[in-house]
C-alpha cells in the first residue's frame, strides 16, 4: 500500500487567486484521483491546519490537522510531514507531494528499490537569491523499509532549515537546506544518482521523470508529457491540470484518437494561455499606473513641502516686521505721563 500524503492549508488572505484558477479542492480531488486510477488500494491524506475547509474534498481523502502558523508556511509543511511519520502505525509506502500534481504511471517499482528516501533533481539548478536550488521539495518518495532513516533525514533537514534559513519560513527555505543537507559544494555536481548520508540511503531522481513541470511558457509541446511519472502543475500552471484531465487522465473521457486529443488539448491549453497573457498584460498596466501614482504624489509632496516651506517663511517674516514695527511704535510714541 502508498500513502500519498499532501500539505495544504488556505493562504486566500495572503496571496491573490486569479478568478481563472481552479479551487485548491478541485486541486487536490484531480491529483488524489490520479493517484487511486494507479494505485487502488492506496491512502490519501491532507495535512492542514485547524480552519482550512475541504468541504468538498472526495469522502475517500481523510484530513489531519495542527497547529500551522501560515506566515512560515514551509518550515510548518515540513514540521506537519514530519509528525506525520512520526505517529504512522503502518509499514507502507509513503509519497510526500504537493497537491498540484498528475500522476500518470506507478509507482510501485520505484518504491521497491533500495533506497530510503527519493527526492527530485533539476539540472541545471535554478537559482533564486543568488543560492542555487537543484533539489525541489515539493516531492518526496518513502519505502516502508527505508521510514526510519527518511524521519531522520527530515528532522536533520528541519534544524538546518531552522538554523540556517529562519528569514525564508515562507518560501525557499527548505530548497536551500535541501542543498546543504547533501554536503555538496557545487549544485550543478549533483546528478541522478545514489547518495549514502552516514547511514541514509538517498536517491536523486530526474525531475524530468518523476517532478516534471511542463513549459507553459513558451509553445505547448504536448510530447513532452510522454514518458513522464509525474506532472507538476507549478504555479501558473495550475489552471492546465484539469484541461490535461479531462484530455488524457479521466477515465469518462471519449475515447479519440491520440492525433485529435492532442489537438483538442493544445487548444483548451492555448485559450488559457490566452487568458493568462491577457491577465499579465493587465497586470502590466495597473503596474505602470501604480507607477505614475507614485511620481505623482512624489510630486505632489514635493510641491506641498516648497509651499509648506514658503509659508513658514513668510510667517517667520510677518513676525519680524511686526516685532520691527513695535519697535518703531515704542520709540515715536510719549510714554504714559511724560
Amino acid at each position: 500500500m502508498i500513502f500519498f500524503v499532501t500539505f495544504h492549508i488556505s493562504l486566500e488572505n495572503l496571496i491573490e487567486t486569479s478568478p481563472h484558477s481552479l479551487s485548491y479542492q478541485t486541486i487536490i480531488n484531480l491529483m488524489f484521483h490520479s493517484a487511486s486510477l494507479l494505485h487502488e488500494d492506496c491512502c490519501k491524506i491532507v495535512l492542514s491546519d485547524l480552519n482550512t475547509d475541504f468541504s468538498h474534498l472526495s469522502p475517500d481523502i481523510s484530513v489531519q490537522r495542527y497547529d500551522i502558523d501560515s506566515h512560515h508556511i514551509m518550515l510548518n509543511r515540513l514540521s506537519t510531514q514530519i509528525q506525520f511519520l512520526r505517529t504512522m502505525n503502518q509499514e507502507s509506502n509513503v509519497v510526500l507531494l504537493d497537491s498540484d500534481m498528475l500522476l500518470t504511471a506507478k509507482l510501485d517499482p520505484l518504491l521497491l528499490q533500495d533506497f530510503d528516501i527519493g527526492l527530485t533533481i533539476r539540472t541545471p539548478a535554478p537559482v533564486y537569491q543568488g543560492k542555487p536550488m537543484p533539489i525541489n521539495g515539493g516531492i518526496f518518495f518513502i519505502p516502508a523499509s527505508g521510514k526510519p532513516a527518511a524521519l531522520r533525514f527530515l528532522e536533520q533537514l528541519y534544524h538546518i532549515y531552522q538554523r540556517s534559513y529562519g528569514k525564508d519560513t515562507q518560501w525557499w527555505g527548505d530548497q536551500y537546506a535541501l542543498l546543504d543537507i547533501l554536503q555538496c559544494p557545487d549544485a550543478n555536481d549533483l546528478q541522478p544518482s545514489s547518495l549514502q548520508l552516514n547511514d541514509i540511503k538517498v536517491r536523486l531522481l530526474d525531475c524530468d521523470q518523476y517532478n516534471f513541470s511542463p513549459d507553459l511558457e513558451s509553445e505547448l509541446d504536448l510530447t513532452a508529457f510522454e514518458g513522464k511519472f509525474i506532472l507538476h502543475f507549478k504555479g501558473p500552471r495550475k489552471q492546465f491540470m484539469q484541461a490535461y484531465w479531462d484530455q488524457f487522465i479521466n477515465p469518462d473521457r471519449p475515447t479519440l484518437p491520440l492525433e485529435t486529443a492532442y489537438k483538442e488539448l493544445e487548444l483548451k491549453i492555448s485559450l488559457l494561455q490566452e487568458n493568462r497573457f491577457e491577465m499579465k498584460r493587465q497586470i502590466q498596466e495597473l503596474k505602470q499606473a501604480n507607477k505614475a501614482l507614485i511620481i505623482e504624489k512624489k510630486h505632489l509632496a514635493a510641491v506641498n513641502a516648497q509651499l509648506t516651506a514658503q509659508s513658514t517663511s513668510r510667517k517667520s517674516y510677518i513676525q519680524h516686521l511686526i516685532q520691527q514695527l513695535k519697535k518703531y511704535l515704542y520709540s515715536i510714541l510719549p510714554w504714559p505721563g511724560s
